[in-house]
């Protein structure tokens, strides 16, 4: 009868959740000064349209800095003797989820908030722009920056763009965040006790496009993450990375290649040289967003230590988003596939994901999620309420 009762409460709850569910965005500040609406740039938030991206391309702008006069009112709302007249472009986001994991007792219950994130971002002019988000809070994490960079654009009047500070190796590839809550490993996870991976490092950027659709982002890290002690870097070393995309037919499919070499060094000097190469391909339609890539990293001495040395690791992602009502609907459907195969145990996933969103009241985004961890053996069930204001 005990159990009965508990799979309808958890049934009640997860109901609620959904039902109070509707429309989040990564920034609402944006949509407060360009007097749009958030769906606009998501469908459904963190997934961003392809004005969303255009948007993000543009240093956070209606218009192209290139052009600054070709966009009817944005002139007017961009001009650089008027930034922040409205006050400093800032939203918060609060997470909060009830959770139920078979078998791992621990993570049974409610856990809210799951995070609370402030979020800024803009533009100082026609050519530079930032970006940052900080959380007070998250999976009982010390308070901590997450983006934190600078964007210039057109430097000298050169057709490219420079970012400096602290994002995500991974963003050329997807840059908004994945809707499912299991993520993408693919981009974040580490081998022995390496730091280097394609999530979050600090460094700088180069970005150039040109008119066939064809994109080149260069990076130069510190390729040890930032979490790391000392503060930013422990060793004089640099890692670089490349990704090059070629898109057709309007963005409807982009095949894209990243490659990333470095090298870290450990306890007793030892060094660890790093390695990523792999293809990416996404896929555009109107009710469907598929990313698929794979990765293949390897490691000369990632645990520092006489042993074992050379490790290969094999990583796959397959994300696919559907709109049954294209960009303008309230469904969104997500089902996410994460495997890693490495030569280190401890670093292999085989995942599945699928995420219901429901877009409803403004500012607020109900999900319910089921996940199935073949490496673990259990099954995990999440409904909860994402806000932004």
């Amino acid at each position: 009868m005990k159990t009965k009762a508990r799979i309808l409460l958890r049934s009640v709850l997860s109901l609620a959740a959904i039902l109070a569910a509707s429309r989040v965005a990564a920034n609402p500040a944006y949509a407060r000064r360009y007097g749009m609406g958030c769906r606009v740039c998501h469908a459904p938030a963190p997934r961003l349209t392809a004005f969303g991206e255009v948007f993000l391309n543009n240093g956070y702008r209606t218009f192209d800095p290139s052009n600054p006069n070709g966009g009817g009112s944005a002139g007017q709302e961009d001009d650089p003797l008027h930034v922040f007249r409205n006050g400093p472009p800032l939203a918060l986001h609060a997470v909060g989820f009830l959770q139920w994991d078979r078998p791992a007792v621990e993570t049974k219950g409610f856990q809210t908030p799951y995070f609370l994130k402030i979020v800024s971002g803009g533009h100082f002019s026609d050519k530079l722009s930032y970006y940052a988000t900080f959380y007070p809070f998250e999976r009982g994490r010390p308070a901590h920056m997450e983006d934190a960079f600078l964007i210039w654009r057109l430097p000298f009047e050169l057709p490219v763009q420079v970012g400096a500070g602290q994002f995500r190796v991974s963003d050329p590839v997807m840059a908004s965040d994945p809707i499912t809550l299991q993520g993408r490993p693919i981009h974040t996870f580490t081998i022995g006790r390496s730091r280097a991976s394609l999530d979050y490092d600090r460094g700088i950027n180069l970005t150039a496009r040109w008119k066939g659709g064809t994109e080149a982002v260069f990076f130069l890290v510190n390729g040890t993450g930032i979490e790391n002690t000392p503060l930013f870097d422990s060793d004089p070393y640099k890692n670089t990375a490349v990704h090059l995309a070629q898109s057709i037919g309007k963005g409807a499919l982009t095949a894209g290649f990243l490659g990333y070499w470095g090298k870290e060094r450990g306890a007793e000097g030892r060094i660890n040289s790093t390695t990523y190469y792999g293809p990416d391909l996404r896929i555009r339609m109107d009710r469907f967003d598929i990313l698929v890539e794979y990765l293949r990293r390897t490691d000369t001495d990632p645990f520092f230590q006489a042993g074992p040395g050379r490790q290969a690791t094999d990583a796959w992602l397959a994300e696919t988003v559907f709109s049954p009502a294209g960009d303008e609907g309230r469904w969104f459907l997500a089902l996410t596939w994460n495997q890693i195969h490495s030569s280190v145990p401890a670093a292999a996933q085989n995942a599945l994901s699928f995420t219901a969103n429901f877009l409803g009241l403004e500012n607020i985004v109900g999900l319910i999620e089921f996940g199935y961890d073949w490496i673990r053996g259990s099954h995990r069930l999440v409904a909860g309420i994402v806000t932004a204001f």
